[in-house]
């Protein structure tokens, strides 16, 4: 029986030198520019004389339930077919085939044609997933019993099993959810992972282009949308989650790049509901496959094991998104090793110069990218000079007018605003991204490792200060009034207006909608790692981490109790802080929506009550009443045709923040 095979190349690219922080981020500390197209020591040359003549197989790579045989044939006389089941290169070490092979339980097959004038061709790899056998794996013989020796406190226990103590009760469940998300397989010689000189998985904690390896790729699911296989760099990727004592899963990042075959992976991979009219991008030349480190039960304390969700990351880029604004999307898979089921992963777009590029327009050369201000690509010039900008007084408008030149300060403060919505105690002192169009552009931020967020639902960081980030910037235009005012009104438009994105109902059902399958996939991740820490560990705190007794209580806490008392409760934090006004925004009667053709609108309001209909601001800056805004407490406005009302009240100099109001006429009155 063939088994124990092997999963495709995942892989990471990091570009520069690795800085350990205590962050799931690596911080790349020098620009791209000069490795973007520097050749990969490692890779081969290509094969001279030899057309990229592919194997013919009889069966595609995908999910099986019933066994098969599988023949494997070269496309022309006088070549043969070499392969291998255990990841290696079959040009070195496989056999020739010479008859059909019978599989019958998940396999990984490399194989090659190879001429004995010619040479050799590329390399091919091709996944068979039988759900019904995973529960029941084992390592190779030549695996490793432990990792990590002699690294942060090691060796510690390997782990390849899946716990019968949850997939005995409901095999069906586990198998089940094998089925629900898309595979991704990674396949590499297992001294790649392993050796204890060589390994990226035996040295977690290095970096850099010596630490990447070349692998192959797989990806497919059921739906048929999702089917690819190339080739790829692989790293090791994370911060703190790479050290052997805090995590056994590591993430990993995939680079696409020329050295490997395709330049850019080209596949569909993320839902289409997570676009939210923003850019469809399907097209990327990185992606992370975030293990989870916080909320998981890979972590190293009780407290986030029993937290555990691994959905965070993809609530944090779903509700920027819909805020208006660009962010990293996520997609949760099933991740194999070499043929062996590793758990489940979170996909996730690198918010980098690339990711850039396809929002923004343009080239990806053309950006400056930071990754906690350190260049991932282009150079800081520019963002040294925004923060020397900062550091003047802002209170002065030339000033400030300075820094709206270099940040777009509307995309700023949604940006702050979620991450202080969210309570985000990893930020913003690390994880964080920026980048700016080198023509002139001003720099954006973007969501990214949203894990340690929706903690309790009274953390504050709003008085978050650490230097050279979006912590400073953001207290030095605290000292902007006009900064203060559109703060007030983002707050408004996203936290109070009931089509907000972070309004409790909306943002609950954001947290439902983010994955129907999670739960189903969760099983798979609890047999996988909810058993480490008690079983290979021996923590004594640790328990079994299942689905029932712990990510339902969670999942459940969230939209149920978190997110009801959240918002309310950082409305007024940012009210004691002077960023929303104490001034209430005004009532209109009738609200927003379908009316009669002369239905009238009123206002009211803890004062006189200003409207526009031209989508001016009633008030104008510096705190007057804005040319053309007229009352609407006084005297009603006819609605007559589609409109907008802008409309603030003004109570003394003070005014409220302001709320954007849409009416549709129609001839049945609404």
């Amino acid at each position: 029986m063939l088994r124990r095979s092997l999963l495709l190349g995942l892989a990471l690219a990091c570009t520069g030198p690795v800085q350990e922080t205590d962050t799931d981020e690596v911080i790349d500390t020098s620009s791209t520019d000069a490795t973007d197209d520097t050749d990969v020591p490692w890779q081969d040359p290509p094969i001279e004389g030899i057309p990229d003549a592919p194997v013919l197989w009889s069966h595609a790579h995908g999910v099986y339930d019933a066994p098969f045989t599988l023949t494997l044939s070269a496309p022309s006389d006088g070549a043969v077919v070499r392969y291998t089941l255990d990841g290696r290169d079959p040009v070195e070490s496989g056999e020739v085939y010479e008859a059909p092979l019978e599989i019958d339980g998940t396999t990984v097959i490399r194989a090659v044609v190879v001429d004995d004038v010619l040479g050799s061709a590329t390399v091919e790899t091709r996944t068979f997933v039988f759900p019904a056998d995973v529960a029941g794996q084992v390592a190779p013989q030549d695996w490793p019993t432990e990792w990590w020796d002699g690294i942060r406190g090691g060796p510690y226990g390997a782990d390849y099993e899946i716990d019968p103590d949850i997939v005995g009760p409901d095999p069906g469940a586990f198998e089940q959810a094998l089925r629900d998300a898309p595979i991704v397989s990674i396949t590499l010689p297992p001294e790649e992972l392993f050796d204890e000189e060589t390994g990226i998985h035996a040295n977690p904690q290095e970096g850099g282009f010596e630490w990447e390896r070349v692998t192959s790729l797989e990806m497919f699911g059921d739906d048929g949308q999702v089917d690819v296989t190339t080739t790829c760099g692989l790293r090791i990727h994370g911060g703190a989650g790479r050290r052997p004592d805090r995590s056994p899963k590591k993430s990993f990042r995939l680079a696409f790049r020329g050295d490997y075959g395709d330049g850019m992976l080209d596949v569909p991979l993320f839902l289409a509901e997570d676009d939210h009219a923003l850019v469809q991008v399907d097209r990327f030349d990185t992606l992370v496959l975030r293990a989870g480190y916080n909320r998981s039960w890979g972590h190293f304390e009780h407290i986030q094991r029993r937290r555990a969700q691994y959905l965070h990351e993809a609530l944090g880029g779903r509700l920027h998104r819909q805020m208006g604004r660009p962010a990293p999307r996520v997609r949760l898979v099933h991740l194999f090793v070499d043929g062996l089921y590793w758990g489940v992963y979170q996909a996730e777009e690198r918010p980098d110069a690339a990711f850039m590029a396809q929002h923004f327009g343009g080239e990806e050369d053309e950006y400056d990218s930071l990754n906690v201000g350190e260049p991932s690509k282009g150079d800081a010039i520019a963002w040294q000079e925004l923060l020397a900008v900062v550091r003047q007084d802002l209170s002065d408008d030339a000033n400030y007018a300075a820094v709206e030149a270099r940040l777009d300060v509307d995309a700023f403060i949604d940006y702050h605003l979620l991450q202080l919505t969210l309570g985000n105690i990893d930020w913003p002192r690390k994880n964080w991204w920026a980048g700016r169009h080198r023509d002139g552009g001003r720099f954006h931020f973007f969501m990214w490792d949203a894990e340690l967020t929706m903690s309790n639902t009274t953390d504050s960081r709003i008085e978050a200060a650490e230097p050279d980030g979006p912590g400073e910037i953001f207290q030095a235009l605290r000292a902007q009034p006009e900064f203060i005012v559109r703060f007030g009104d983002a707050v408004q438009a996203h936290l109070v207006e009931p089509d907000g994105a972070l309004y409790p109902d909306n943002w609950a059902a954001t947290w439902f909608d983010l994955d129907p399958a999670v739960r189903s996939l969760m099983v798979a991740e609890s047999a996988r790692w909810g058993d480490h820490w008690r079983d290979v560990r021996g923590d004594p705190e640790a328990d079994l981490y299942t689905v029932d007794a712990y990510w339902d209580a969670e999942n459940a806490r969230v939209p149920d109790f978190y997110i009801p008392r959240r918002t309310p409760i950082v409305v007024e934090q940012l009210r004691a802080a002077g960023l929303y006004p104490s001034v209430e925004p005004p009532i209109l009667t009738p609200s927003a929506g379908e009316v009669a053709v002369g239905t009238s609108v009123l206002g009211t309001g803890s004062g006189e009550v200003w409207a526009t209909l031209d989508g001016g601001d009633p008030r104008a800056p510096g705190g007057a009443v804005a040319e053309g805004a007229f009352r609407i407490d006084v005297e009603p406005v006819s609605i007559d045709a589609d409109a907008t009302l802008t409309v603030r009240t003004r109570s003394g100099e003070a005014w409220s923040a302001r709320r954007v109001l849409a009416y549709q006429v129609s001839d049945s009155g609404g």
